[in-house]
């Protein structure tokens, strides 16, 4: 008799898409654990309305037809350091093109809980895939930074992925940003300033 271990790979169940309204009847228990957050998603006059208005895109993540994480982004700009800006060859502009993801959340159950449970890495999924469309996109439109603004349960998940925290806050969340590489050699580096 054989002894297989069967090692569930989340990866293997995932797909992802575009949030559409027939996403709303699937909500019912979803839950990451914020309630402002989930307030978002499951209130289709926010999340829905923003993306057909253009103000922000939001992706749904299923596990097996299964919401299991969401993400909204848009196209913001950054305010840099004068010292950043005038390396760049900014005058009068301190703003850079920027991401922001606003909102970015797990099913509670499916997230990593220390000394608890271990997780299925879905958050760090869900960043890595903004993190590539982004490269994709600054390629043909520059784009220089991604930005969170993190709750402080949060902040290392970001240091993680190689965001850095900045000395600006908002809210009690602290703001966090991620340089996109410009190169091929500098994306595998993940190199920030």
């Amino acid at each position: 008799m054989s002894n297989t271990n069967t090692v569930f790979n989340i990866e293997d169940h995932l797909d992802f898409m575009p949030l559409e309204s027939s996403h709303f009847e699937l909500l019912g228990g979803f839950s990451c654990g914020v309630h402002s957050i989930d307030a978002y998603f499951k209130n289709a006059d926010e999340a829905f309305m923003d993306q057909e208005l253009g103000l922000s895109s939001t992706t749904v993540f299923l596990v097996d037809g299964i919401p299991a994480g969401f993400v909204s982004a848009r196209c913001k700009t950054l305010k840099v350091s004068e010292q950043e800006a005038e390396s760049l060859g900014l005058e009068d502009d301190l703003n850079v093109s920027a991401l922001e993801v606003t909102y970015l959340c797990v099913e509670e159950r499916l997230q990593y809980k220390k000394d608890v449970r271990p997780g299925f890495g879905l958050g760090r999924i869900i960043m890595e895939n903004i993190m590539a469309a982004a490269y994709e996109v600054q390629r043909v439109f520059g784009l220089r930074y991604i930005f969170v603004w993190s709750r402080s349960e949060s902040i290392d998940f970001y240091k993680k992925l190689r965001f850095i925290p900045l000395d600006e806050t908002r809210e009690g969340m602290r703001l966090m940003r991620f340089k996109i590489p410009t190169t091929l050699f500098s994306r595998n580096k993940f190199d920030d300033y």
